[in-house]
């Protein structure tokens, strides 16, 4: 048992630094190749930047997959799905909690007049359904997609090869830095058989802009959030909740505000979108320590 320990503690690491330079790599070469089949199939306006990140994320997703059946299985308790007679009470609870969080922001900036009031709605009941149904969607869409993947499958990878601390921090670094992956599209167009490769460098190189230093701050301390709830509470379920709960919220806030450029108080706003700043900072690591102290505080996984 002990040789089968050991052997797994070193193909772990290895087969997660594999997967890596194979994401790269997949990404890179696939990338062009893809672009110049939608140009042949009648899709001219398929930009090699889209098509870049979107394989990326989809590279990504499947070798997880991979890498979880290398690591020792997969299946719901590898992806953090929980059992089904406590998914509906975990996500409200959660989606309770990820509005609590968000709400006192919103609620500062506009109090501070750092976003203001649309002047272009007409905020009667017939939109207020449309403005909250659409970002609900998308609220449950992004909450179900990134949980299972961050939380879910990409935790338990980087669980299995490091450790818990090396899932908790590099999991939240991962997420943050996924938000800033971006490229303007006429500096993303470049040509060859390395356009794959240099569209990818300069994505991951917009990651790194100080303007942006406040948002990504804060969603690390999601990340580490959210992470930390998956390490105790063993499941995704309440991650789900109260990212949705944040989507919710902010889609619904940024609908009937605006940004005012002039605030000297926009940095509590931060340039990512507008809500996400220092003020999001202070609001989420206090959603942090809440979590440290009150959920499961022993570690001990909850059924």
């Amino acid at each position: 048992m002990t040789a089968v320990v050991s052997r797994h503690r070193v193909l772990a690491p290895v087969a997660l630094s594999v997967a890596l330079i194979a994401t790269v790599v997949i990404t890179g070469v696939l990338s062009p190749l893809i672009v110049r089949v939608l140009h042949a199939a009648g899709v001219p306006d398929a930009s090699l930047a889209e098509v870049t990140l979107r394989t990326l994320q989809l590279t990504a997703i499947a070798l997880t997959f991979t890498l979880l059946t290398v690591l020792g299985g997969g299946g719901r308790r590898a992806w953090g799905l929980p059992p089904r007679d406590r998914l509906g009470l975990r996500v409200g609870v959660g989606f309770a909690l990820g509005v609590a969080s968000v709400l006192p922001v919103c609620a500062l900036l506009f109090a501070l007049e750092v976003r203001l009031t649309r002047v272009d709605v007409d905020p009667n009941l017939s939109w207020w359904l449309w403005v909250v149904s659409r970002a609900a969607l998308a609220a449950v869409v992004i909450a179900l997609m990134e949980e299972l993947w961050f939380r879910g499958g990409l935790f338990t990878v980087l669980e299995r090869s490091g450790g818990p601390v090396l899932a908790l921090w590099l999991g939240a670094g991962v997420y943050a830095a996924a938000h800033f992956l971006d490229l303007p599209e006429e500096h993303a167009a470049p040509d060859g058989n390395l356009a794959g490769f240099i569209v990818l460098g300069d994505a991951i190189a917009s990651v790194f802009q100080w303007r942006n230093v406040d948002s990504f701050l804060a969603l690390l301390v999601a990340g580490l959030a959210l992470g930390l709830v998956r390490l105790r509470d063993g499941h995704v379920a309440l991650c789900i909740g109260i990212h949705a709960g944040w989507v919710l919220t902010i889609k619904v806030f940024k609908k009937y505000t605006f940004i005012e450029p002039d605030s000297p108080l926009s940095a509590l706003a931060g340039a990512y979108d507008g809500v996400i700043g220092w003020a999001a900072v202070v609001s989420l690591a206090l959603l942090l320590l809440g979590v440290w102290v009150f959920v499961n505080p022993r570690g001990k996984e909850i059924r």
